[in-house]
């Protein structure tokens, strides 16, 4: 059975801004975390985030499946579902560094359709779907013309790099230090779902997951927002990884794939 995007689009950026408000409220009261692996921690909002935004979704599609980055995990015989990063950027909300976002996104048979990601310190809600238009708030955004590579800004990924082996981590530098010499700048801010709407807004370039540990958590609603703001994406292999590339454009993306295959 279809879905009404648009409708769907809405009632998305309502639950996510009731979350996003909530976390507002709170983000500056003390907070313990707990370690998740050597790299990795959360704290009770990253929970009571993913229950609050499970429990709205659960109600208006009942048929859908849910994931959370945290415990959520509600698989239904529909090809639709949704992934719910709570808290993108844990570290900085954990250490009241207004860089975190709310990130819900739906796919249809895995392919990224509907996201909504929302800062709610700066008050700033992406959005887009698949056939409508990309929003920041309620003005609409789109991606930057095409530039030469040597002055594209790229957003770099290193997730999980610390974890990986030292083999890996030489063949990660030597892509990092070849598109370094290729663009005008790459930068890192730890926090992919906010990193690809810059993309979409006409900040950023591109977008490199060096490592290939992003989660579908992580940029399933930064993704459709792109699409939907005229960018592009793609999965490659590279160094043995599955590795997520994106840009706003065909030209650039295949210029970039160049530099790390």
């Amino acid at each position: 059975m279809e879905i009404d995007l648009y409708q769907v689009s809405h009632l998305a950026r309502s639950i996510v801004k009731e979350a996003g408000d909530q976390l507002n409220l709170e983000w500056k009261v003390a907070k313990e975390t707990v370690a998740k692996d050597p790299r990795d921690l959360a704290t009770k909002y990253d929970l009571m985030v993913e229950k609050q935004i499970t429990a709205a979704l659960t109600k208006l599609f009942p048929n859908h499946s849910i994931y959370g980055e945290e415990v959520t995990k509600t698989k239904q015989h529909s090809p639709y579902a949704w992934y719910i990063d709570p808290i993108d950027g844990t570290k900085y909300f954990a250490s009241d560094i207004p860089l975190f976002s709310v990130s819900l996104g739906l796919t249809d048979k895995d392919k990224p359709i509907l996201g909504v990601v929302y800062n709610p310190i700066s008050n700033q809600m992406y959005s887009g779907y698949q056939t409508g238009k990309a929003y920041l708030n309620n003005s609409q955004i789109k991606v930057a013309d095409q530039r030469p590579l040597k002055e594209t800004i790229v957003y770099g990924d290193f997730s999980k790099f610390e974890l990986l082996s030292g083999e890996k981590q030489r063949k990660i530098n030597q892509n990092y230090f070849e598109v370094m010499s290729r663009v005008y700048r790459v930068r890192a801010f730890g926090c992919g779902s906010l990193g690809l709407c810059w993309i979409a807004s006409g900040g950023f370039d591109a977008f490199i997951d060096f490592t290939g540990k992003t989660k579908i958590y992580d940029v399933c609603a930064g993704l459709a927002i792109l699409e939907a703001a005229g960018g592009v994406y793609e999965h490659i292999a590279a160094n043995g990884e599955k590795k997520l590339i994106a840009a706003t454009n065909r030209t650039t993306l295949a210029a970039i794939k160049k530099l790390i295959i």
